[in-house]
């Protein structure tokens, strides 16, 4: 599979961004463009052919068009589409198999769930598949997406251009999402859904004490096991994440708010300040005490 690298170090340029709607039979012109063009069909069916290569595209679908290669209709079709326009300093292509792509999707995911992740997010870059299927149930939230930055481009207020194309990012970015769901689903749809639960029902009761048994009640599942595919997809134990995440909500309060480190350890689910301090130190390698004054303003003397 082609796929293309973005780099989210630079932002993209917007060339055009509007949608057509034919409800006449409609061909394609031949072309070769000086930018990439993403096509996202709202309804109907699109026949495009690149470089020789032919896509049957349907409602839900998408593909990004290479700058470097002809494209051209082969069939004659009614179509509404959202066409994007757009430039991107340094973005490359590459081809993977498939394979190779799952396990991207699968370090990817296992990157997000490391709360306390330091890579600079801006040596990153989003890997999004040059073709996908993402089917309608998908389509509200990018069929959105695209009207959104389409009344951004067209709006041309004061910073358009910046918001346009982090609208264009975030775009992608839900596209590329919906890719690894569908390449890791297709293999573990179960246990996916499985972890996604898990970390839903922890992030939503980790100001209470939770238990393995508690766990296992909630998923309806033996908690060795869910730890055991916990750890694989995340890197961490599920106690180990849930401290981490306790640790991540307890930083706000020390950042934001003068209450004691007891009342601070007992809203995040400790027993008690000592325990929570303990754990803190742990993982971020300071005190509650020594975190909390280095946010603190010091008048100059």
């Amino acid at each position: 599979m082609i796929a293309f690298h973005f780099p989210l170090n630079t932002l993209p340029k917007i060339i055009y961004a509007n949608d057509i709607d034919n409800n006449y039979e409609f061909i394609h012109f031949q072309r070769q463009p000086m930018e990439f063009v993403l096509f996202y069909i709202v309804k109907g069916n699109m026949y495009i052919e690149e470089n020789g290569k032919k896509y049957h595209l349907t409602q839900g679908d998408y593909i990004i068009l290479d700058p470097k290669r002809c494209h051209k209709g082969y069939k004659t079709s009614a179509v509404h589409y959202f066409y994007i326009h757009f430039t991107w300093e340094n973005a490359t292509e590459t081809t993977l198999t498939e394979t190779e792509y799952m396990e991207l999707a699968k370090s990817s995911r296992t990157n997000a769930m490391n709360i306390f992740q330091r890579q600079n997010i801006l040596e990153n870059h989003l890997i999004v598949p040059k073709h996908f299927k993402s089917g309608s149930s998908n389509y509200k939230s990018i069929y959105r997406m695209c009207r959104e930055m389409k009344k951004s481009y067209h709006e041309m207020l004061e910073y358009y251009q910046c918001i346009t194309a982090a609208k264009l990012i975030e775009l992608l970015g839900e596209i590329t999402r919906l890719c690894d769901d569908s390449f890791l689903s297709a293999k573990r749809e179960f246990e996916n859904q499985n972890m996604t639960n898990l970390l839903e029902y922890l992030k939503e009761n980790y100001k209470e004490k939770i238990t393995g048994r508690d766990i296992e009640n909630a998923l309806h599942s033996n908690f060795d096991y869910l730890n055991r595919r916990f750890k694989k997809y995340t890197g961490m134990t599920i106690f180990q994440y849930l401290n981490e995440f306790r640790i991540l909500c307890s930083q706000e309060m020390l950042r934001s708010s003068h209450i004691t480190l007891r009342e601070i350890a007992l809203e995040n689910g400790f027993v008690n300040e000592f325990y929570f301090s303990r754990v803190f130190k742990k993982i971020t390698g300071n005190t509650p005490t020594d975190y909390r004054l280095s946010f603190l303003d010091f008048p100059d003397k």
